[in-house]
Formats: structure tokens, C-alpha cells, sequence
């Protein structure tokens, strides 16, 4: 494989990883100012940190899935744009409300980045130097986690919470443009393959109903509300043994490695 994407690909790799653990961690020092602004409860700025993760478990599969049947690159720069137009139009929120959905928008893009960001890197280095690939794009996730409450927060002391959104803005620019500039061809996994509706209809309603149900344990409802989740995430488990193109391969959970370090992350 050239050289030259390699770096390309790393150097992508590194600032985009640095980029969604920064915006995650320094938004949170905003919420409060959000709350002032907008007149907002305590329930309702913690669904807005709520939704940005919730959005992303339940897209992170089906996109990737999307990413090997349609192309990595396109799937992963339509991510950066949707970011970085959601970024800019945070800024200019005039409710909590609005924020709120554009916050839908911006973990949308989110999703498509990280879910083919790993998989490209996969395409482009063979596998005897793909562990150095992962382990410096990783760096860049614990200087974001780092960095963010430092640099966001002084952000926000000084030009307030939409300026927070500028930087995101112009760090997801050159993101995008660096990588429509720099990658000419895309990587195609899965010519052909159907993406599976069902399945991932039924993913996103159980992580929905578990997570839902967790967050309003206090409720008696809660409880059913689980159990319905758990019912749908069963389906999900026994569609994807029977369908011709399964959402997720249930043969990977084989491997011990890969079975414990998902519980690990969990």
C-alpha cells in the first residue's frame, strides 16, 4: 500500500479521533450557560448529553454496515459534513429545543465518522501494522478528553458557548477538506449486499427501550419499558442468524478476544 495514504490516513485518522471526544467533553462545561439561556431543567440538559450517545449506539452499526455495502470514504465524509453543518447551525440556537435536534444532527454525523473511521484505517494498512495505526489514532482520543474541559471551558469563560461551536466548526472544516482532497478512490467491502431495514429498526427500539427505561428507573413503567427492550433486542438476535445479510455477524462473538474486550468496553 503507498506510503503516502498511509500518512494521509493517519494524520486524518489522529484529528478526527481528537475531534468528537473534545466536543463530548467540553460541551458539558456549556450546559449550564444552555440552562441560563434557554430556561431549562436539569432533566432536560442531561437528555441533551443523553441523545448525542444514544443517537450514536444506535446508528454506529447500521452505518458502518452502510459504509462496507456503499463505500467507506463516502459514508465517512458525508459524516464530517453533516458534523461540521451541525456545528454552525448550534451556534445559532434560539431554544433548547432547536439545539436539541440539531444535537440529533451532529451525533448523526458523528456516527457515520466513527463507524468506518476503524474500517478504513483496516483497508489502508495491512494487518502486521495495523495496531500501530489504532494505537496512535487512540492518542488522539485521550488528547480530546484531555484538552476539552481546558480548552472548551476557556473558550467558554471568555467568548461564551457558541464560540465552542465555531471551533468544532472549523476543526470538522478541515477535517472534511483534508479528506476530499486527499483520498481520490473509496473501498467497497460488500458490493451488492442488502443493508438489513429489520434489523436495524429493531436494534435502534431495544437500545432505545434499555437505555430509556434505565435513565427513568425511578418510574414503575421503567421496568416494562426494559423488558420490552430486552424482548426486542432477543428478536434482533434470532433475525440475525436466519437473514441472508445480517446487520451484525454473530459468528465474531466465536472469538474469545473479541467477545470479552465488547464486555470490557461495555
Amino acid at each position: 500500500m503507498d506510503s503516502k495514504l498511509k500518512t494521509n490516513m493517519l494524520v486524518l485518522g489522529i484529528f478526527v479521533s481528537f475531534l468528537t471526544p473534545f466536543v463530548r467533553s467540553s460541551i458539558n462545561l456549556a450546559l449550564p450557560e444552555l440552562g441560563n439561556e434557554f430556561h431549562l431543567s436539569a432533566l432536560f440538559l442531561s437528555e441533551i448529553s443523553l441523545v448525542y450517545l444514544l443517537v450514536n449506539a444506535i446508528l454506529y452499526i447500521p452505518l458502518g454496515r452502510m459504509g462496507d455495502i456503499y463505500g467507506q470514504k463516502r459514508i465517512f465524509q458525508y459524516g464530517l459534513i453533516i458534523f461540521t453543518i451541525s456545528s454552525l447551525l448550534s451556534a445559532f440556537s434560539t431554544s433548547g429545543e432547536m439545539f436539541f435536534i440539531i444535537r440529533i444532527f451532529q451525533a448523526t454525523g458523528n456516527a457515520m465518522i466513527f463507524a468506518n473511521l476503524n474500517a478504513l484505517i483496516s483497508s489502508v494498512f495491512p494487518e502486521n501494522e495495523r495496531g500501530k495505526a489504532f494505537g496512535l489514532t487512540s492518542m488522539g482520543v485521550f488528547v480530546g478528553l484531555i484538552l476539552g474541559p481546558i480548552l472548551g471551558g476557556a473558550t467558554i469563560e471568555i467568548l461564551g458557548w457558541r464560540a465552542l461551536f465555531y471551533v468544532d466548526t472549523l476543526i470538522g472544516l478541515i477535517a472534511a477538506i483534508y479528506a476530499i482532497k486527499r483520498f481520490k478512490y473509496d473501498w467497497i467491502v460488500a458490493p451488492g449486499e442488502k443493508l438489513d431495514i429489520l434489523g436495524s429498526v429493531l436494534l435502534g427500539i431495544s437500545l432505545i427501550s434499555i437505555i430509556y427505561g434505565f435513565t427513568n428507573i425511578s418510574y414503575p413503567s421503567s421496568l416494562f419499558i426494559i423488558i420490552g427492550g430486552i424482548i426486542t433486542l432477543s428478536l434482533f438476535y434470532l433475525i440475525q442468524k436466519r437473514v441472508t445479510y445480517p446487520l451484525l455477524n454473530l459468528d465474531l462473538f466465536k472469538s474469545k478476544s473479541f467477545t470479552f474486550g465488547n464486555i470490557t468496553g461495555f
